[in-house]
C-alpha cells in the first residue's frame, strides 16, 4: 500500500503519513480525504457518501490500526503460497491501489487483469455494470 524502493506502484510515503495524521487529528477531515482519493469518479457523490457514513460509523482506532497494518506490511512474499486461478480487477484512476499495482499481482501470479475504464478504487459501486461484466468474464 505504501511505495519502498522495490515497490513504486502505490502511495507515496508522505501521502500515507499526511492520511494518517489527518485521520489521527480530525478524523472527519480525514476520511473525507481518503474518500476522495478512493472516488475520483465524477458523479460518485452517493457512493463516496455510503463510504463515508461507514468509516465514520467506525471507530477511529479501528480505521488507524487497519491502515497501519495494510501499510506497513508488504505481503509480496506470501503471493507464492496461492495456488488457485486469479483475476485481478482494477479500476483506471485508482489511487489506493493504482494498475500498476493490480498488473503485478496479475504477472505475478499467473492472472489476468481487468482494467475498469474511469474506475477509481472502488469500481464495484461506481462502475457496477462494468464491473460485474468483468467479474462474469472472470468466472
Amino acid at each position: 500500500m505504501i511505495q519502498r524502493p522495490d515497490w513504486p506502484h502505490a502511495v507515496p510515503p508522505a501521502a500515507a503519513e499526511q492520511l494518517g495524521q489527518a485521520l489521527a487529528t480530525d478524523y472527519d477531515a480525514g476520511v473525507d480525504g481518503f474518500c476522495r482519493l478512493m472516488f475520483p469518479e465524477a458523479n460518485s457523490e452517493d457512493d463516496m457518501n455510503f463510504v463515508r457514513q461507514i468509516m465514520l460509523a467506525t471507530p477511529p482506532r479501528v480505521t488507524l490500526t487497519c491502515m497501519q497494518n495494510l501499510g506497513g506490511s508488504d505481503l509480496r512474499p506470501l503471493l507464492g503460497s496461492i495456488r488457485e486461478p486469479v483475476s485481478v480487477l482494477c479500476g483506471t484512476e485508482d489511487m489506493v491501489c493504482p494498475p500498476a499495482a493490480s498488473q503485478f499481482l496479475a504477472d505475478t501470479l499467473g492472472g489476468k487483469l481487468a482494467l475498469i475504464p474511469g474506475g477509481g478504487h472502488c469500481a464495484f459501486l461506481t462502475k457496477a455494470e462494468q464491473f460485474n461484466s468483468a467479474l462474469r468474464a472472470a468466472v
